[in-house]
C-alpha cells in the first residue's frame, strides 16, 4: 500500500498539475498536446495506484475484523505468505480490469481543466468504466462502516463486558490503536467519496459552480487521499514512525537495540502476568 501510495502521488501530480510539463512541450497549446501523449497513461497509472489503495485498505478491515472477533485464529488467516497472495490476486484483477477499457475506444483520460476524468467515447462510457463509477463507491463506504461499527463495538465491549483489572496495558494499547486508526481511515475516505458522490448524483448543480470552487474541490478530495498514508502508518503507529526516523538519521539506532527491545518484551510480559 506504501508503494502504490507514493507512485499514485507521483501520478496525480503529473495528471493534476504537469502544466510546467506541457509548456515544455508546447507553449501555446501545451496540456492538449499532453494530455494526447500521456494523459491516457498518467490517468491509468493513477487509477490503478488508488483502486490499489481502495482493495487493500479493505483488507486491511477485514484483518481487524479478524484480529478483533478471533483474535487466537487472526495470525493463521494473515499469515505473510497469505498477505502477499491476496495482494497479489488483487494487483492482478486491478490490473485486467483497467486494462479492457484502457485498450478500448472509450479510454479515460484525465482533464484537469474541469477536473474531471473524461473518456475517448463521450457521453458514452465503457461497461466497466459505468460499472465502477456506480458500484465503486460502495467498496470505501463498507469500509467506513465497518470501521466506525469496530469503534463503537470496542467503546461498548470495554464498558460493559471487560473488567479494566482484566485488560492488560498492550491489550489496551492495541485497541486504542485500532480505534484510531479506524477513525482516521474513516475519516478520510468519507472526504474522498462524499465529493465524487456529489458529482456523480448532482453533476448539473456541481458543473453550474464556479472554475475555481471545483477545482479547490478536487484538490481537497486529492489532498484527503493522498495524505492517508502519511497519517495513519506515520503519525498514528508508532513502529513505523520509529523505522522511518531511524532510517532518515532523525533518531539514534541505539535507541532502538535489540537489548533495548528485550528489556521492553520482557517488562511488558511481567506487567501481564502482574494483571
Amino acid at each position: 500500500m506504501i508503494i502504490s501510495g507514493v507512485i499514485g502521488k507521483c501520478a496525480n501530480l503529473l495528471m493534476v498539475d504537469a502544466w510546467p510539463v506541457a509548456d515544455l512541450i508546447d507553449p501555446l497549446d501545451g496540456y492538449d498536446v499532453y494530455r494526447k501523449l500521456f494523459g491516457k497513461q498518467v490517468t491509468l497509472i493513477a487509477t490503478f495506484c488508488y483502486l490499489s489503495e481502495i482493495f487493500i485498505n479493505w483488507l486491511m478491515t477485514c484483518h481487524r475484523v479478524s484480529i478483533l472477533l478471533s483474535p487466537a485464529r487472526a495470525p493463521h488467516w494473515f499469515t505473510d505468505s497469505k498477505m502477499f497472495t491476496y495482494c497479489s490476486g488483487i494487483t492482478v484483477f486491478l490490473i485486467i480490469y483497467l486494462l479492457i477499457p484502457y485498450y478500448s475506444p472509450c479510454f479515460v483520460n484525465f482533464n484537469a481543466e474541469s477536473s474531471l476524468h473524461e473518456t475517448a467515447c463521450a457521453p458514452k462510457k465503457h461497461p466497466l468504466t459505468q460499472f465502477q463509477n456506480l458500484y465503486l463507491i460502495w467498496v470505501p463506504v463498507s469500509a467506513v462502516l465497518i470501521n466506525s461499527s469496530m469503534i463503537f463495538y470496542i467503546k461498548f465491549a470495554r464498558k460493559f463486558f471487560k473488567k479494566p483489572s482484566v485488560l492488560s496495558n498492550a491489550t489496551i494499547k492495541r485497541e486504542n490503536s485500532m480505534i484510531r486508526q479506524a477513525c482516521f481511515i474513516a475519516t478520510y475516505l468519507s472526504i474522498f467519496e462524499i465529493g465524487y458522490l456529489f458529482m456523480r448524483l448532482f453533476p448539473a448543480e456541481f458543473g453550474s459552480l464556479p472554475q475555481e470552487i471545483q477545482s479547490v474541490t478536487y484538490q481537497i478530495r486529492l489532498f484527503a487521499n493522498c495524505s492517508l498514508n502519511f497519517f495513519v502508518y506515520f503519525v498514528e503507529t508508532k513502529s513505523t514512525r520509529t523505522l522511518v526516523l531511524n532510517y532518515v538519521g532523525f533518531r539514534k539506532k541505539s535507541l532502538w537495540s535489540p537489548q533495548l527491545q528485550y528489556l521492553q518484551i520482557k517488562l511488558r510480559n511481567s506487567e501481564e502476568l502482574n494483571h
